[in-house]
This record gives structure tokens, sequence and C-alpha cells, in this order.
């Protein structure tokens, strides 16, 4: 019987990458403080580099945060459909927060999209509004907020697009196109208190769904 020759290469490329996803880990479970100390000291200390690094450290952990803030805002039903697990998606600086409802008599989709500089963001999404514009589109207000209404798309759902004055812009649809009951679910979604938080009006808020 031949002797196989033992693999080293791989088993060393296993161990390396198990050190640096443990190394990651350890890191990322440290508390916002932690980091912003060690933050301060590398100030005090003249060591900028490490300060710097220490700073995209403190970004993530506060992305994480906000992001975690920003899913209590979906609310667990609406018009009487129940709420799937929130996904969230980030490319290129554009944020978006999903949440699909579904029930015996079909189901509706909740996006929230936003982006790091929430100003670009919103003259980008009129720009694309402008193109993409359905043209049975009725405009309305929803808790103060303009909002565009299509009570049946090509695709036969009914799609209501509300901006935010913070920026982003919320969208949601209902696969059976009821736009009666997705007036409803955007009545109880509490959209004023999460365009606040967005906004920074009102932090220390949540839904009270």
């Amino acid at each position: 019987m031949k002797n196989r020759p033992c693999s080293i290469a791989p088993f060393s490329m296993i161990m390396f990458a198990f050190v640096i996803l443990t190394s990651v880990g350890a890191h990322g479970q440290e508390s916002l403080e932690d980091i912003i100390e060690r933050f301060n000291q590398y100030v005090a200390e003249g060591n900028y580099p490490k300060a710097i690094a220490e700073l995209d450290w403190a970004r993530r952990a506060i992305e994480k945060e906000n992001n975690a803030r920003i899913v209590t805002y979906f609310p667990e039903q609406l018009a009487g459909l129940v709420g799937d697990q929130v996904e969230h998606q980030q490319v290129l600086g554009i944020n978006t927060h999903t949440r699909r409802y579904e029930g015996s008599e079909g189901s509706m989709e909740v996006t929230l999209t936003y982006g790091e500089n929430n100003g670009a963001y919103s003259a980008l999404n009129q720009l694309a509004q402008m193109f993409g514009a359905e043209i049975n589109a009725e405009p309305i207000r929803i808790d103060g907020r303009t909002a565009t209404l299509v009570k049946s798309t090509n695709d036969g759902e009914a799609l209501l697009t509300v901006k935010l004055e913070s920026g982003a812009a919320l969208k949601m649809t209902d696969s059976s196109g009821n736009s009666e009951r997705l007036l409803q679910a955007a009545r109880e979604f509490g959209i004023k208190n999460l365009d606040d938080y967005l906004g920074g009006h009102n932090p220390a808020s949540k839904s009270s769904i």
C-alpha cells in the first residue's frame, strides 16, 4: 500500500483562518465603551495610526447598534399579517432593511432604504423616481410625509412609497394588490417615529407597536 502524502498546507491555512476569525470575534465582543477608551488612550499617547484603527472598530460597533435599533421600528404584525425576520443589507453605503409579512390572504413587503449621506441618497432617490414613476401614481400624505400610491402595478401589486423627512425612503408592496390593506399597514407602522429617529430628533425613541 502506498503512503499518501500529508497535506500540511491546507491544514495550516485552516488554522490560520481560525486564528484570524477568533481574534476578530474577540474584538467584536468588546463594548463600544472599551473601544472608545482605547481610542482616547492612543490619542493621548500620540499613536494616531492605532487611534484611527480604533475609530473604524467604533464605527462598526455603532452601526451594529443602529441597525438593531432600526429593527425595533418594524412591527411584528401589520394589517393582520405576521412579520418574518428583518433582513439587512449594505451595498456601497446604501442600507436596506426589509421585512416580509405573510398571512392567509396574501403577503406584504416593507423596505426601508437610506444612505450614509441621506441628503445625497434623497437626491438620487428623487431622480430615480422621476424616471421610474408609475403613470397611475396617486400623491397622498401619510403621517405628514409625502407619499405615492399605485393601486395596481404592472405586476398586479399595490405599491406605496413614502419619502421620509430624514432623506430615507420607505416602500411597501402588497402582493394581492390590496391598496386598502396597504394604507392600513402604513397607518399602523409608526412612520413618524422611525423618521424622527433616522433624523436624529428622538434618539431614545422606539416603536410603540
